[in-house]
């Protein structure tokens, strides 16, 4: 939360970002009264990344990546043409984004990691913890071709059945609204793969094997489709498409698995949800779609950081800091990190042990000092 308090006022502005575990104070010594009041900010620590390669990205795209008011996500974001975050309010990404040729962005959005591009233009609130990085020097991903071939009996699920398919080669998939299809381990070939409305599609991989699915020229995957992975993970279930039409995960859907389309377009549209990864040609997020990299953590959760609100002071007085509110809500150790981010001309504050939970420091002038926790 972001608060803007003025000295002796009763005039406060939030501003909210989720996911929270650095806290920015931003104090003001006045002399005489001597009021040291804050202003508030906290962000989640991200950590910063460079060297990457293809398997640390969620989504990348060769041509571009689309977010238009997503959900709350965790992955790094990259393309080898633009980023382009479109208006409205977005929730935060935890991790970075690196586009070969532009970041555009007319949201307002939290970015915990690094941004880096040739070009970096922010129309909009672009709140990034990491650094901001203007570079030319990026190397562009390439996705291998993919050439799938498919041929077999086709296979329809009627509504509200159950269908388990062994590992093979067929031709078109289609699973009516409300039906079930099971897979396990091994490697399956379709021409055609079509789920509908709420369809539920459970994939076994108990035994430390994975699951292949190869599609030659069209997935469809209607509203409210729930993805399942039994024994395993996102990283378990590989989905190779070869085709050129979109591919469109319709509204409230759950993808999971890595899913590479070199040559298509992949679409999440509204409340539709990714954990894997996807490698496309082009990516758009809808409203409200949401992702999670199949390397983050599904149980931890960040701690918050509370450095207790605000104080008043004279001027030379030892400023208490005090941040033994933090908490952790997985029970885990917290760690301290002070820093003093700016202060007033001719000031020279320095903290008593930046590592303690009550560090202090001698705000000897009037003025402006901010201070920053992380968590």
């Amino acid at each position: 939360s972001r608060k803007n308090a003025i000295a002796g006022g009763a005039v406060m502005k939030r501003k909210i970002f989720p996911a929270l575990s650095i806290l920015l104070l931003i104090c003001v010594v006045f002399p005489l009264d001597s009021h040291f009041t804050c202003r508030i900010f906290q962000t989640d620590l991200a950590f910063a990344q460079s060297g990457f390669v293809l398997e640390d990205f969620a989504l990348y795209s060769l041509k571009e990546t689309k977010l238009y008011n997503i959900g709350e996500s965790k992955g790094n974001i990259g393309s080898n043409g633009d980023i382009d975050i479109t208006k409205g309010v977005s929730g935060s990404v935890i991790g970075s984004l690196q586009a070969l040729d532009q970041v555009k962005n007319e949201s307002e959005i939290g970015i915990y990691g690094d941004v880096t591009a040739p070009v970096i233009d922010d129309n909009g609130t672009l709140f990034v913890s990491g650094q901001v990085i203007v570079s030319t020097d990026l190397t562009p991903f390439t996705l291998t071709e993919l050439s799938i071939s498919s041929s077999g009996p086709d296979l329809e699920a009627p509504e509200n059945t159950v269908m388990t398919i062994e590992p093979g080669s067929y031709g078109n998939l289609k699973l009516k609204k409300g039906s079930t299809l099971n897979l396990s381990c091994g490697e399956y070939y379709f021409v055609k793969f079509e789920a509908y409305e709420f369809v539920a599609i459970n994939l076994d991989v108990i035994g430390d094997c994975g699951i292949y699915i190869n599609i030659v020229e069209k997935m469809k995957i209607k509203e409210d489709v729930d993805m399942q992975i039994n024994g395993g993970g996102p990283e378990d279930v590989h989905i190779n498409f070869s085709g050129t039409d979109k591919i469109d995960v319709e509204d409230r859907a759950f993808l999971q698995g890595i899913l590479t389309a070199p040559a298509a377009k992949v679409e999440f549209d509204n409340g539709s949800r990714l954990e894997g990864a996807v490698y496309a040609n082009s990516i758009h997020l809808g409203k409200g779609a949401s992702f999670r990299h199949y390397t983050a953590n599904l149980d931890g959760h960040p701690p918050t950081a509370d450095a207790d609100g605000h104080q008043t002071v004279s001027v030379d007085e030892q400023v208490k800091l005090d941040g033994s509110g933090s908490s952790d809500p997985d029970g885990d150790a917290i760690t301290y990190h002070w820093s003093i981010v700016s202060f007033p001309d001719g000031s020279n504050p320095a903290l008593s042990d930046p590592a303690s939970p009550t560090p202090t420091f001698s705000a000897n002038l009037a003025g402006v000092y901010e201070i920053e926790l992380v968590v």
